[in-house]
């Protein structure tokens, strides 16, 4: 829902994780500086893990420090991870909302100068010009 707000004409499948993961790459925001992504991961991981199988996988047993060194996890272990990251969820997708916030509306002079070579290798001088005339009588 956050992502079909901000980017009405995208056609992301926003349940695959992996979708997302590049939809969020190629808006130039990094994952890891994300707010609490890496316990959201950890989250993603061991719900996936859950769904798919009795079993946690080795990979993500590794991965949840509450779980790394357990030899059969207990309700206690699980309980232990769920308090770290009970208010992640919020975290993350409040500081992702504020990232792509920033990146729909915040434009600074690389972000201008990237736009810039984007569209003018493909316009003329006139054309150039229309466009600045059509930006400014939309800024009045």
């Amino acid at each position: 829902m956050l992502m079909e707000i901000g980017y009405p004409n995208n056609s992301i499948t926003t349940y695959k994780w992996d979708n997302v993961k590049d939809f969020i790459k190629n808006k130039e925001i990094s994952l890891n500086e994300i707010s609490k992504y890496k316990e959201m991961d950890q989250l993603r991981k061991l719900n996936n893990s859950f769904k798919h199988s009795s079993l946690i996988d080795e990979s993500t047993k590794n991965k949840i420090p509450e779980l790394r060194n357990a030899t059969s996890i207990t309700y206690m272990d699980i309980e232990s991870f769920y308090q770290r990251v009970k208010n992640g969820p919020t975290e993350f997708l409040d500081d992702l909302a504020k990232k792509f916030r920033d990146e729909i509306y915040s434009f600074d002079d690389v972000k201008i100068q990237k736009m810039a070579d984007r569209i003018t290798y493909r316009m003329n001088e006139n054309d150039s010009k229309l466009l600045i005339e059509k930006i400014n009588s939309n800024l009045k």
